[in-house]
């Protein structure tokens, strides 16, 4: 087997498979090492499987907005169907992955890998080298210290739980905890979620995540916020007792953690090639290159201040990609950035964020939009369609929006492609856009 490498790639999730594909067209040669799962986590315990679980969970509702407007009855959440379902599309991802890889001649490693020297690692006894190599070993969940944190489960678990019992607690309010409370809420479970301070959805509008709340707490979920837990202690096969350093207790069937993601770069042996690393991840440079100019990092495990999401992974990738191919010479510069949270009804942001704009009043104005009346949200009954503009005072331009309703992340993602070309208002009246789509809404807001 070959043992010397162009480039070799740590790490096959989204980041590694990207550019591993990308510099394999360069005709270069190429060897990817995964340690656990062909493709990571995105496709086989993550986003994926989570939108195959969402899908039921979206029709569900859909069909509880129309209750008396068309459906006498709202019928129910199979679990175990959804569950076999959903594993049904995605059990062969891993193998699917890395035949895919064998197929563009990627060389495929399976193994854990370790440093030996600035331009060696080992696997599994094996000495490989690479005039070039590339961590994308990704993050994993941060675990918690806590008395009895080995009851803790985390939302892999979630994704593949053969069943789901009456109650469960979730500790954080991030993006994954409100995919999670989204689902589980509509499959009939009692939703209990620990948040240690104040805010849920830190990244996004404090006020437009207070109506997602309220509508969540409506649908029967608990909220306990400034709450840390200080213990779980186990009373039987299936039940849990659960108390926080602030004195709430309370009894639930299972406890998942998603509070944060911590990344992969402890195991890897990188004193052995010179390379820097603190909690944030592996340093790196404006080009991603790591204190060892023969090694680089993309995505989670890297110290970027760019957000730890699979957009911007891809987006690392590819970058580095044109730098080691000479395509291109300058730093990394991301683009408009856009982000949405899994939720119903969902919650999107583009351009530049309210959080920022409120920073900032001196340069930007807010202007609120109430959209629930619109025919595009009050055709589906949603209980809730509002929108923040961020308007650039100095020449009235919009640069970005934060939306919330069903549809808010592709009304977001039309706005990303409105602010990169940088439309005007006649612009945008000189264009005909699809009716009866969210796109046709456009010129209510400019």
């Amino acid at each position: 087997m070959q043992r010397e490498f162009d480039v070799l790639v740590v790490g096959s999730g989204i980041a590694g498979l990207t550019i591993a594909k990308r510099l394999q067209e360069e005709h270069l040669s190429i060897a990817i090492v995964e340690s656990f799962e062909w493709g990571g986590t995105t496709p086989n315990h993550g986003s994926t499987p989570k939108k195959y679980l969402l899908a039921a969970v979206e029709a569900k509702q859909a069909i509880q907005s129309h209750l008396g407007k068309g459906f006498d009855g709202v019928p129910q959440i199979n679990w175990q169907q959804l569950m076999s379902y959903k594993n049904s599309q995605i059990a062969n991802t891993s193998k699917v992955i890395q035949e895919s890889l064998s197929e563009v001649s990627i060389t495929t490693i399976y193994g854990n890998a370790r440093f030996k020297n600035e331009a060696t690692i080992t696997v599994d006894g094996v000495d490989y080298t690479g005039k070039k190599i590339i961590l994308a070993t990704g993050a994993r969940p941060r675990e918690l210290e806590f008395e009895g944190k080995e009851h803790v489960h985390y939302s892999s678990h979630f994704l593949n739980a053969e069943s789901l019992p009456p109650s469960i607690t979730i500790i954080g309010a991030g993006i994954i905890a409100f995919a999670i409370t989204n689902i589980a809420s509509e499959i009939g479970d009692q939703v209990h979620v620990l948040q240690h301070n104040q805010r849920a959805l830190g990244a996004f509008d404090p006020e437009l995540v207070g109506d997602l709340i309220t509508l969540l707490k409506q649908r029967g979920v608990q909220y306990h916020f400034d709450h840390n837990v200080e213990k779980i202690v186990q009373l039987k096969d299936d039940l849990y007792q659960l108390t926080t350093k602030e004195g709430l207790v309370f009894e639930t069937n299972v406890v998942y953690s998603v509070a944060g993601r911590v990344p992969n770069v402890e195991d890897l042996g990188l004193e052995k090639a010179d390379i820097t690393f603190n909690e944030q991840g592996v340093a790196v440079n404006e080009f991603l290159q790591t204190t060892n100019p023969k090694v680089y990092a993309i995505g989670d495990c890297n110290d970027s201040p760019a957000p730890k999401l699979s957009n911007y992974a891809e987006f690392q990738a590819n970058y580095l990609a044109d730098v080691l191919s000479g395509e291109t010479l300058k730093p990394i510069a991301y683009p408009i950035p856009s982000m949405s949270v899994f939720s119903n009804p969902k919650i999107a942001q583009t351009g530049i964020f309210v959080n920022e704009a409120i920073r900032q009043p001196e340069t930007y104005e807010i202007e609120e939009i109430d959209m629930k009346n619109w025919l595009n949200y009050h055709r589906g009954n949603e209980p809730i369609a509002r929108s923040k503009i961020v308007i650039r005072k100095s020449d009235q331009q919009i640069v970005g929006i934060t939306s919330i309703s069903n549809e808010a992340d592709l009304l977001v993602n039309y706005f990303t492609l409105l602010l990169k070309m940088k439309m005007t208002k006649q612009q945008l009246r000189d264009t005909i856009l699809a009716y009866p789509s969210l796109a046709s809404d456009f010129s209510k807001f400019y």
